[in-house]
């Protein structure tokens, strides 16, 4: 569907140890003009070892279209908001929204995976703009399409970690490359839908 989703190669990185609350990522997006679709990947940042990163978690979000932009972002916050680091506003209510997130998380601590200390510090997300890859793409854009797009990526950012690494990363616990899009990635053209007055 697209030639440029590279696993080493996001569009943008959010560095966790810059930020103060989970939330900030709302404003981290809207400031690399994200408004729609995203895929993303977590990863878990080695300290005394310059430049190494682990990716542990690959997702994706394309929330419908009706959802506010203020919003876009909420998949990464959520996941995130329950490791430890994070500053809270006062009074806020603290959601379990996301804790799978961080029980597969003190599940790989246990394992020896990630480390006991692991905290916010150690995260930096790299995401991809999927909303800006549909215009400059040949599928028709709808946001059915555009789901579709996102998904696929989804799948082949984890394709590429499997090629790199022989599996996929520690918390994806299912394989997005099994999903019915990345099996097959149909879509209309643009000149299709010219034709056909779409």
């Amino acid at each position: 569907m697209f030639n440029d989703i590279f696993l080493h190669s996001p569009d943008f990185l959010i560095r966790c140890n810059s930020l103060v609350y989970s939330a900030d990522v709302y404003s981290v997006m809207r400031k690399n003009y994200i408004y729609r679709s995203y895929a993303y990947a977590i990863a878990y940042n080695h300290p005394n070892m310059l430049l190494t990163y682990q990716i542990i978690k690959i997702g994706q979000s394309s929330p419908d279209p009706q959802v506010s932009t203020v919003q876009i972002g909420e998949r990464i916050s959520r996941q995130i908001h329950h490791v430890p680091g994070w500053k809270y506003l006062k009074n806020s209510p603290i959601s379990s929204h996301g804790q799978d997130f961080m029980n597969a998380v003190n599940l790989k601590i246990k394992e020896n995976l990630l480390p006991n200390h692991f905290n916010k510090n150690d995260i930096t997300i790299g995401v991809w703009d999927i909303s800006k890859r549909m215009s400059l793409s040949n599928m028709i854009e709808t946001p059915e399409t555009e789901r579709r797009a996102t998904m696929w990526a989804e799948g082949e950012l984890a394709n590429q970690h499997k090629q790199l690494y022989g599996k996929l990363p520690m918390l994806n616990f299912a394989d997005p490359t099994n999903n019915s899009v990345y099996k097959n990635p149909n879509y209309i053209s643009k000149t299709v839908g010219q034709l056909f007055g779409w």
